[in-house]
């Protein structure tokens, strides 16, 4: 087990961020720290904090590796979807030809892309923005 000291600055971070960050398993991680800041060993921090002896080691390493701002990154896989790369030029189409279902939809993308997607991810796709006026009122401006 390698000492870890920790300056007055990072104690102070660590309190704040053990309630305060966005991310829940950063805050796990965050709290391994505050509690090994306060001089815990390892079993009782895998105790008090509730996570295994790896989350420990692993938690204790990344702030050894890079400090707080390592530890507060995270690592989150995020997939990229298939169709991120067509987004834009589906865009334009639909704000071109706009549809009035999801099933009409759903074909021009397939017939776009050859990519297909079930009605609910369909769904999900950016609608265009609703027009606030209609265009008589335009004409009078």
């Amino acid at each position: 087990m390698r000492p870890i000291t920790f300056t007055a600055d990072d104690r102070h971070a660590l309190a704040h961020d053990r309630y305060h960050h966005p991310d829940p398993r950063v805050q796990r991680k965050i709290e391994v720290l505050w509690l090994k800041s306060h001089g815990l060993n390892h079993d009782q921090i895998t105790a008090s904090a509730d996570v295994s002896r790896r989350t420990v080691q692993r938690s204790l390493d990344q702030y050894l590796e890079g400090g707080l701002p390592r530890l507060r990154r995270g690592q989150c896989h995020r997939p990229q979807s298939a169709l991120a790369e067509h987004g834009s030029s589906l865009e334009v189409f639909f704000l071109q030809h706009p549809v009035r279902s999801a099933k009409p939809a759903r074909a021009i993308i397939e017939q776009q892309t050859s990519i297909r997607r079930g009605l609910s991810q369909v769904r999900h796709f950016p609608a265009p923005p609703l027009n606030p006026f209609p265009s008589f009122i335009l004409l009078l401006l």
